[in-house]
Formats: structure tokens, C-alpha cells, sequence
């Protein structure tokens, strides 16, 4: 077998990755850091006095270009020891906070958290035994002391939440991969990142959604290969708010594919296969494909009213149109005894010739359906159940700079397709798991 050698692409490679997350993952989950944080975390304003602070409502959040806004209601309790007993006043607040947000080149994610508007449903009111007394300076108290911890814990959750480095690591594991192509190929496309680029977050109902695009140049190494993973794993800095003005991802992907390969994936096509006219009729026994000078040759061994080998020769050309590469004025001989077999002129002619001009046909939209199952086989063992849905569709696949080697066929593969994902669990980005 010929040995397969190491193809990186010259031309750059671009993948847009669309995505879209439920709203409402995103929300839950700023919620609960929020609840944590109102629920443990008591303020403590001085040695006598503390706030006790306890989330009403839901929060909302709303995704602008640049900047997230947040809104809820909090219930206050100030406790204050005195000589004689303890003084507590409640209140409850309507907060409106303002996220400008960033994502920088290295991909570490900085935000600043101001509160923009806040509304007292309730003010605080002191209760001394019997008592009670509204006071406007109680709520500036308040007010004063809430406000920075709270944008800090709005700051430190949503930096979680958008914490894209750490997410873009758990989405190579899956884009490093190796995906097994045809094995007419017998190959395995590895992906080398260039640069990467973010779209700004936008809103679509109750999705957000973006484009993640990807500038790569693809490797095609042979099966089984010993990879060098590390350099797969250096995540280049990134291109912040840009935003593809196609869906559309397009790789150019260089191959070989041998002689000896495409010999076998014919073998598996025409093995046994039996060719009859009137009643004359030979079955193939076997098949190899070798290349000369500017032609592709096959040989059939062939068994039946004749016993020798019937070969056959053209010129390759591929149609992009129909997507097919055949042999161009084929040649067909019949030996027998390493002789011209002449009488047996009916394998030259009618239907016999026909069928044999169709084994030099090889659809490559076969190839797109056998490339299409792959994927989606690939993709569904790849990603995790019920945390994300993948799909690739792939549109075309054309071949350019089509070119015969001494035992390979050199082609470059330009393929275009739709990839969507769709997150479904925030927790497949947590750190940890």
C-alpha cells in the first residue's frame, strides 16, 4: 500500500459556527448566582448594624450590542442592636443595573456594573418597640451599601456566564476531533486554527444567538496517525464583534486519494458482478486501478464465455455540474493468454460496453451522501446528550486543481455547508465537568 502523506491547505478555510441559546438558561442561571449571593451573604454595615437582603422576584435580563440590563425587586431588613433592644427597619426596592461588557482579544471578559434607576415599592420604615418612623436617611444608608455589592455580584456572575474562554476550550474538544472521512479516502481531517471571530450577542424572541467564525487551515492525515495535540489546543486570539454576512462555511480540503483505495472501493462495488449479452455473460473476479501517462487503466479478471482480463482506459475528467468524474474515451481490450482476444468482440459493443463505461463513472454525490451520514453519525457521538444539538448540512462539494500522481489522485475538495448548534445545558461549560 502507498504511503498517504501529511496535506495541510493552502487556502484559508472559513467556519461559521451559528448559535443559539434559550434565554432562559442564561436567566436561571443568573438567578441562582443571585439568590446565593441574597440568601448567604448578610451586609454588614457597621458592628451594631446589618442588612439582611432576600430576592423577591425573578430577575430579567435584556441583551443589548454592548451592555446587558438586569432588573429586579429585593426585600431590606436592617438590624441594629441598641442598649436597650434591637431597632429593624424593611423596605423593598426596584433595581435597575447597567452591564457595559467586553470581550477581549485573549478572550478574558470584562464588565462594569452600574445601577441606572432604582424605585422604592416600600421604604424603610424604624420600628422602636411600639413605633415606627419613615426615614429617607435609612434609605440612603441602604442604598449606599447595597449598590456596590450588588453590581460586583452582578459583575462576577455575568463574567462567569460570559466567561467565553473557558467555553471556547470545551467547544474545540469537540471541533479537534478527528472526522473519519470516506474510506475510499482513508483519511482523517484535523482542523488548525488561524483566528477566531465573535459576533456581538443579539436577541431573536427567546433565543440569543451569534456566529462564532473560525479562519482554519485543514489537515488530512491517515488514519491511525500519532498527532502532535498540543499546538491543536492554543486558542488564537480573537476578532471581537464581527459578524459573517453569510451562514455559510466553506473548507478547502486537500486529498489524495491512491490508486490502491480507489481500486478497492470499486472492488466492493463490481466483485461477482455478473455482465451478460444473449447469451454470453462474464463475472468480474477481481479489480485493480493503476494510473498511465495521462490515463486512469482498470483491470477486470474476469470469468465466464470468456476467462482473462478485460482491460479498460481513459482520460479522467471530472463534470462539475453533475458532480461526477469519469473516463473520457475509453479504450476496451479483452486478453486471454496475454493475447488481444478479437472473436470476443461483443464485450466491445451494445450493453456490455455500456456497463463497462459506467465502473469509470464515480459519483461524488454519493461521496456527499456518505459525507453527510458521517457527520451526523460523528456529531451525534461527540456531543453530549441533552446538553447540546448540533447540525451540519453540507451544500456542496466540488473538486478543483484535479490532477494525476504517479499513485494518487490529487485533488482539492471545496466544500460548503450550514453548521448549527443550539445549547441546551449550561453545565456542559462549567469548569469541572
Amino acid at each position: 500500500m502507498s504511503e498517504q502523506t501529511e496535506l495541510i491547505a493552502q487556502d484559508v478555510s472559513r467556519i461559521n459556527l451559528n448559535f443559539k441559546v434559550n434565554k432562559d438558561l442564561i436567566v436561571t442561571e443568573f438567578n441562582q448566582n443571585l439568590d446565593m449571593f441574597f440568601d448567604n451573604e448578610p451586609i454588614i454595615v457597621d458592628d451594631k448594624t446589618v442588612l439582611y437582603l432576600e430576592k423577591k422576584d425573578r430577575a430579567e435580563i435584556d441583551f443589548n450590542l454592548d451592555s446587558i440590563n438586569t432588573n429586579f425587586d429585593i426585600r431590606v431588613e436592617l438590624r441594629r442592636k441598641t442598649i436597650l433592644s434591637e431597632v429593624s427597619a424593611d423596605a423593598q426596592i426596584d433595581l435597575k443595573f447597567n452591564t457595559k461588557y467586553e470581550i477581549a482579544k485573549d478572550w478574558l471578559v470584562k464588565t462594569k456594573t452600574e445601577l441606572q434607576a432604582h424605585t422604592w415599592k416600600s421604604k424603610p420604615t424604624l420600628k422602636v418597640g411600639s413605633f415606627r418612623l419613615s426615614s429617607s436617611g435609612i434609605a440612603n444608608i441602604i442604598l449606599n451599601r447595597l449598590k456596590p455589592r450588588i453590581e460586583s455580584k452582578i459583575d462576577e456572575s455575568l463574567q462567569e456566564i460570559l466567561d467565553f474562554r473557558y467555553k471556547l476550550n470545551a467547544l474545540f474538544r469537540i471541533i479537534n476531533s478527528p472526522i473519519r472521512i470516506d474510506a475510499l479516502i482513508n483519511s482523517e481531517i484535523n482542523v488548525q486554527l488561524d483566528e477566531i471571530g465573535i459576533s456581538s450577542l443579539g436577541e431573536n424572541n427567546d433565543d440569543l444567538n451569534g456566529q462564532i467564525s473560525l479562519l482554519t487551515r485543514l489537515r488530512l492525515d491517515p488514519v491511525g496517525k500519532d498527532l502532535d495535540w498540543s499546538r491543536y489546543y492554543i486558542i488564537p486570539k480573537g476578532v471581537i464583534g464581527t459578524q459573517e454576512t453569510s451562514e455559510l462555511s466553506r473548507l478547502f480540503l486537500p486529498f489524495n486519494i491512491s490508486y490502491e483505495n480507489l481500486g478497492d472501493w470499486l472492488k466492493e462495488q463490481y466483485r461477482g458482478h455478473r455482465f451478460e449479452a444473449n447469451e454470453n455473460y462474464f463475472v468480474v473476479q477481481d479489480l485493480s486501478l493503476s494510473q498511465e501517462e495521462d490515463k486512469i487503466k482498470l483491470i477486470l479478471e474476469v470469468t465466464g464465455t470468456v476467462n482473462g482480463t478485460i482491460e479498460l482506459k481513459g482520460k479522467p475528467v471530472y463534470d462539475i455540474e453533475k458532480q461526477e468524474l469519469y473516463s473520457e474515451g475509453l479504450e476496451t481490450k479483452l486478453i486471454t493468454n496475454n493475447i488481444i482476444h478479437k472473436a470476443a468482440s461483443w464485450i466491445l459493443k451494445g450493453k456490455i460496453h455500456e456497463e463497462l463505461e459506467r465502473i469509470s463513472y464515480f459519483p461524488l454525490n454519493k461521496i456527499i451522501e456518505n459525507l453527510q451520514a458521517i457527520i451526523d453519525k460523528q456529531l451525534k457521538s461527540m456531543l453530549p446528550k441533552k446538553k447540546i444539538l448540533g447540525r451540519i448540512n453540507v451544500e456542496s462539494l466540488i473538486v478543483k486543481d484535479f490532477n494525476l500522481g504517479e499513485e494518487e489522485i490529487h485533488a482539492l475538495l471545496d466544500l460548503r455547508f450550514h453548521m448549527f448548534t443550539e445549547v441546551q445545558d449550561l453545565n456542559f461549560f462549567r469548569k469541572g465537568t
